[in-house]
């Protein structure tokens, strides 16, 4: 008991001094998102929470060399104080061949249709709810403009998540194929693409995901569309569609809709609110979440915040 709250103070300590240190570096960069929330559910019980609190430290060390650092809260903790953890931890390379990355990196299947979505701070994208795959993970990528138009990403990583340690020999190999605009939540235009993942776990079982999006922004309308399909010990397959109406630079109206089978069973997800910025770093956003699973349906009712600088 001791040395867990030992444990727990030193992760305190060294979050305070990485902190201290980032603010009094030059020509370096640091950031942070908070997303918050209360929730209702449809049994009357309720609770007020904390989902995410990134802390985002960027280094430049000359054009071509960069450093990032990106720390998170365990939420799902049920100890006081929560636990800080690396989320991101990378150095990236530029240079003729692309940009190489090692580390703790961000990964590459649904890192575009989260910027489509653009409402991480409400709902994780369908296939990081559904874990389809880990948002980041340990590795070395390789990503590269290969024409004007398309843009390739590609992983060697461990397959265990960022949380976790490797646990056996084999590697995740993933891909991603983009044409368009990569992030649609700051800039008009449309993309397409693909992704690819394959992971052994020994010699007769893998674990493989092969989807498809695409995404649209024009003027006050963002919109995207996506088809999964992961197999593994079971067939699933994975379908989204969500769109956001931004009626002026303080409210915006969102709706999204998941429908996710499993061998013959289906379930499916849907969210509908809108959001309020009353400032520049403070989104609110009331939202109800109808739920179907297993032939039983529920309705939530929730208010997520998200806070940033």
């Amino acid at each position: 008991m001791l040395f867990s709250v030992n444990k727990k103070k030193t992760r305190i300590i060294n979050s305070l001094l990485f902190l201290s240190f980032a603010f009094c570096t030059e020509q370096s960069a640091i950031n942070s998102k908070i997303y918050f929330d209360f929730t209702r559910q449809e049994d009357g019980s309720n609770e007020f929470g904390i989902k995410r609190a990134y802390f985002t430290y960027k280094k430049n060390m000359s054009s071509d060399l960069s450093f990032t650092l990106q720390t998170d809260v365990d939420y799902q903790e049920t100890t006081s104080p929560k636990n800080i953890y690396l989320k991101k931890a990378n150095v990236s390379w530029k240079n003729q061949f692309g940009r190489f990355s090692i580390g703790l990196i961000g990964m590459n299947m649904f890192n575009i249709h989260e910027k489509t979505w653009g409402n991480r701070f409400i709902s994780k994208t369908a296939m990081d709810k559904n874990k389809y795959s880990s948002s980041a993970d340990f590795g070395i990528g390789i990503a590269k403009n290969i024409s004007t138009s398309w843009y390739i990403n590609g992983m060697v990583t461990n397959g265990s998540g960022y949380k976790n340690s490797e646990n056996d020999k084999y590697k995740k190999l993933s891909l991603q194929l983009v044409s368009g605009e990569k992030n649609l939540s700051k800039n008009e235009g449309i993309n397409f693409g693909t992704v690819f993942s394959h992971e052994p776990f020994h010699e007769d079982s893998v674990s493989t995901v092969i989807g498809v999006f695409s995404g649209y922004h024009k003027n006050s309308l963002r919109a995207g569309i996506e088809y999964n399909a992961l197999k593994n010990r079971a067939k699933k397959t994975l379908a989204s569609g969500y769109i956001n109406w931004q009626k002026n630079s303080s409210i915006s109206v969102y709706c999204r809709y998941d429908l996710h089978t499993i061998e013959s069973d289906m379930d499916s997800y849907m969210i509908l609110g809108f959001g309020y910025t009353p400032g520049s770093g403070l989104i609110i956003a009331p939202n109800i979440r109808i739920k179907k699973e297993n032939d039983e349906s529920s309705t939530d009712f929730a208010i997520n915040f998200q806070f940033s600088f």
